[in-house]
């Protein structure tokens, strides 16, 4: 029976390490979205606090939207979370971010806004994004 927990406990951190695998490579994913939108990942890992205690997973992406369109940025990045969660839910992750970022312009040097949505496991399994407030 210990031996069973043993590898019940290795599926979720085979989520993280696959999902870290994939940052490595991120720059040629993307993610299909619902609408049929596909969008660009930028990376995938762990977020680390001070002490280097991990605070959350993180997927990053590359929008087409101005982040100054909250309202908007927030119905992508909700399509986006969908398609995360499920990979966070096995990994059994209590906090993850969904990030977007502005597609950068070409050039040398460039800037881009982003923004951070922050999903939050409660005690009765369900998420809820710290916009929501």
């Amino acid at each position: 029976m210990k031996h069973t927990r043993q590898l019940n406990h290795l599926v979720p951190l085979a989520t993280i390490v696959i999902l870290l695998a994939g940052a490595a490579t991120a720059e040629q994913s993307t993610i299909k979205l619902k609408s049929g939108k596909e969008v660009k990942v930028v990376k995938v890992g762990p977020v680390y606090g001070q002490g280097m205690k991990k605070l959350a997973v993180e997927l990053q992406y590359e929008t087409e939207l101005k982040v100054s369109d909250l309202a908007t940025l927030r119905k992508e990045a909700d399509q986006v979370w969908e398609v995360f969660r499920p990979d966070v839910e096995k990994a059994n992750e209590k906090t993850a971010i969904v990030s977007a970022v502005e597609k950068r312009p070409p050039g040398v040097i460039t800037r881009s806004e982003g923004y951070n949505f922050v999903f939050e496991k409660q005690a009765d399994g369900a998420w809820h994004c710290l916009d929501d407030k």
